[in-house]
C-alpha cells in the first residue's frame, strides 16, 4: 500500500503517522484474505483438504457403511480420493487396487471348479466355488500418527473392518468373497525358553512375548527346522517371576563347604567377607583349573536359573566359568567360558529346562598349573522358575484357559526353540 501512494511531504512513511495506522489497519484485512485464497488452494486439493473435507465427503456420499466420519483424519481423506479415482470393476486387479487405496497390501485367488479334464491333483471345487474368491491381507495393517493428523488421534490405529466392507460394497453382486488372514510368526532371534511340564510356559530372554500376543491365543511353538514343538492357549504373564527354593545346599557357605567337592585338585575354603556373609576359595594346588561342583536336583521338563556371584581372586585376573551337566551322562546344559573375574562381585546368570532329576553343578576359575592363585565364589543358587513374570507367557491346554500345560505336543527339538506363531485375533 506504502507503494501505491504519491510521493511527497503529505504522504509520511513513518508507521506510527496517521497515514501509517491507516494502512497498516487496511493492510491486515488484505494479507488474511491472501492467506485465506492460498488455504483454498489446498481445499482443492482432497488428500491434503481440512475445512472443505466435509464437502468433499458429501459430494462423495460419504459417510457410508465403510466409511465413517469418526475415522481419522487421514483415513477420511485416503476415502475421498478412493472414491473419486476409482469408477468402479470387477476384475481382481480392481480390487487389489482398492484395497490398497484404503492402506491395505492383499492379494486375491480365484477357484477353478474340477472338471474331467482337470489335471490330477487339483483341488476338488465344484461348479459353486467359481463363484467365490479368497482375498488374503496381512494379519495386522498398523496406521501410524504421521504429518498432517490432526490433535487427539491416536498414535496408532489398527484392524481390517473396514477392509472387508469396502470389498463387500465393491465385488460383483453374483461373488462370494472368502477374507483370509495371514498368520502372525514370531521370531525372536533369541532363546525361547519353554516349561513342558503341566506349570507349562515361555520365556523369551531377549524381548517381551505378552507384548503382542493376544490374549488366549492359539500358539505354535516350532524349533528352527519349521518342525512343531507343542501348542497350547497363550495368557500374558504379570507381575515378578516366581521362584521355588535354592536347590544347591550350602549355596551361601555359611556351613563351611559342605556339600562342595573340589575339581583339578583345588583346595577349597570358606572365606569371610563374602557377597553376603561367608564365601567360597577355590585355591589353585598344582593343577590347572581349579573348582568345585556338587549334585543337586531338579524337575524334568521344567525351567532353572543358575545364579552366582564371583570376585576376584589373587595376582592378575583369572578367567572364570560354570558348568551344569547330567549326571548320568556328563551332557552339558549350560557352559560359560572365557569370562574374566572382577575386581567386585559379581553376577553370573544362565537359564535352561531340564531333563533328568538331577543336575551337576561346577564353577571355578582358569589358571595355569601352579600354585597360591585363586577366584571366590558366593550366593549360589539354582532355583525351578515357577511363573515366568511380566512380559512372558503362561501356556493353557485348553480355550477355556482353565488346565495349565500343553494341549499337543509334536517332533521337534524342544531345546531348539526359535519362534512362536499365533493367529489374528
Amino acid at each position: 500500500l506504502y507503494s501505491m501512494c504519491p510521493q511527497g511531504e503529505a504522504w509520511p512513511r513513518e508507521p506510527d503517522s496517521h497515514l501509517g495506522r491507516q494502512l497498516h489497519a487496511w493492510a491486515e484485512g488484505m494479507a488474511a484474505l491472501d492467506e485465506r485464497a492460498h488455504d483454498l488452494m489446498r481445499e482443492a486439493d482432497p488428500g491434503r483438504a481440512f475445512e472443505l473435507l466435509a464437502a468433499w465427503e458429501k459430494d462423495c456420499g460419504i459417510p457410508d457403511e465403510c466409511r465413517s466420519l469418526t475415522a481419522t483424519l487421514e483415513e477420511r481423506r485416503e476415502s475421498v480420493l478412493s472414491k473419486l479415482r476409482h469408477v468402479g470393476g470387477q476384475s481382481p486387479a480392481y480390487l487389489v487396487s482398492l484395497a490398497k487405496s484404503i492402506g491395505h497390501e492383499v492379494a486375491i485367488e480365484e477357484f477353478k471348479p474340477f472338471t474331467a479334464g482337470s489335471p490330477c491333483g487339483q483341488p476338488l471345487y465344484s461348479r459353486d466355488w467359481a463363484f467365490a474368491f479368497k482375498i488374503t491381507a496381512p494379519a495386522t495393517t498398523i496406521r501410524h500418527f504421521a504429518v498432517g493428523s490432526k490433535a487427539g488421534e491416536p498414535l496408532r490405529t489398527w484392524g481390517n473392518e473396514r477392509l472387508e466392507c469396502v470389498i463387500k460394497q465393491a465385488k460383483p453382486a453374483h461373488t462370494i468373497a472368502i477374507h483370509a488372514y495371514e498368520q502372525e510368526l514370531r521370531s525372536t532371534g533369541t532363546q525361547l525358553l519353554l516349561d513342558l511340564s503341566a506349570n507349562a510356559m515361555v520365556i523369551d530372554l531377549g524381548e517381551k512375548l505378552a507384548d503382542s500376543v493376544p490374549w488366549g491365543a492359539p500358539v505354535t511353538l516350532k524349533d528352527s527346522e519349521g518342525k512343531t514343538i507343542c501348542t497350547g492357549y497363550a495368557v500374558p504373564a504379570s507381575g515378578e517371576m516366581a521362584y521355588g527354593e535354592n536347590l544347591i545346599s550350602n549355596g551361601d557357605f555359611e556351613a563351611g563347604i559342605d556339600g562342595w567337592s573340589p575339581h583339578n585338585g583345588a583346595i577349597l575354603s570358606q572365606e569371610p567377607g563374602g557377597q553376603t556373609g561367608s564365601c567360597l576359595k577355590i585355591l589353585e594346588n598344582a593343577q590347572a583349573n581349579p573348582g568345585a561342583h556338587l549334585y543337586a536336583p531338579s524337575e524334568v521338563g521344567a525351567l532353572h536359573e543358575y545364579s552366582s556371584y564371583r570376585k576376584l581372586g589373587s595376582n592378575g585376573a583369572p578367567w572364570y566359568w560354570y558348568w551344569l551337566w547330567n549326571p548320568d551322562d556328563a551332557s552339558g546344559y549350560l557352559y560359560l567360558d572365557g569370562q574374566i573375574g572382577w575386581a567386585d562381585w559379581t553376577q553370573s546368570l544362565g537359564y535352561f529346562r531340564s531333563r533328568f532329576n538331577s543336575v551337576g553343578v561346577q564353577t571355578g576359575g582358569y589358571f595355569s598349573a601352579g600354585s597360591g592363585d585363586h577366584i571366590l565364589f558366593d550366593t549360589i543358587t539354582l532355583r525351578q522358575i515357577l511363573n515366568p513374570g511380566a512380559g512372558n507367557l503362561l501356556i493353557y491346554a485348553d480355550p477355556g484357559l482353565t488346565t495349565r500345560g500343553w494341549e499337543t505336543t509334536g517332533d521337534g527339538n524342544p531345546d531348539d526353540a526359535t519362534s512362536i506363531e499365533y493367529p489374528y485375533p
